[in-house]
């Protein structure tokens, strides 16, 4: 079936969007083949995805590996809108955030005070922190569309509500520099 058939079978104001999970390395399998991420990738626009996230699941992708697999799968995807998934692990999460933007990917995932994990990923973190993730592109100038002080108000709320739940992220720790002007910004 071509891309464009499978396409037509739905409602256009449907998107479904595909996932390829532990793209970088799993805790079961270890070492995951390009070509097999490549391969999934490819049957799964062929299958009619509207949008595909490439994951990192348990947190071993590194900036250059991150690179190099989503130069390839943004060929692969044309047109379709490509996310990435990271978690931060092993510290590499928003180093991995800016190798998939050198790589031309636009859209992540990201969890307030980097909630969330992985049962299957042994002493993992959770997912890349939303604030830290924000701050990190407004800071280069990219509009975001988030409202910084906002999200770190609701982190706190939120905070209040999940006592004991651990919550990471250095900007609500060190606050935002005296330099930092997101409107200004978001005026780039």
């Amino acid at each position: 079936m071509n891309r464009v058939a499978a396409r037509d079978k739905t409602d256009p104001a449907i998107v479904l969007g595909a996932g390829v999970a532990t793209a970088f390395g799993c805790t079961i399998a270890g070492r995951i083949d390009e070509g097999t991420v490549l391969g999934l990738v490819e049957a799964l626009i062929d299958a009619g995805a509207g949008e595909i996230t490439i994951a990192d699941t348990v947190g071993y992708a590194n900036p250059s590996q991150v690179n190099a697999l989503m130069r390839q799968v943004m060929k692969l995807a044309g047109p379709l809108p490509v996310a990435c998934h990271f978690h931060d692990t092993r510290g590499l999460g928003l180093a991995n955030v800016m190798a998939a933007l050198d790589a031309g990917v636009r859209a992540f995932d990201a969890s307030l005070g980097g909630l969330g994990g992985c049962p299957f990923a042994p002493n993992a973190t959770g997912n890349i922190n939303t604030e830290d993730t924000v701050f990190m592109l407004e800071a280069q100038g990219m509009k975001t569309g988030v409202d910084i002080g906002k999200l770190l108000a609701i982190r706190e709320t939120i905070a209040g509500w999940l006592q004991g739940e651990p919550f990471t992220g250095a900007i609500a720790r060190a606050g935002l520099p005296k330099t930092f002007g997101q409107a200004e910004a978001l005026a780039v």
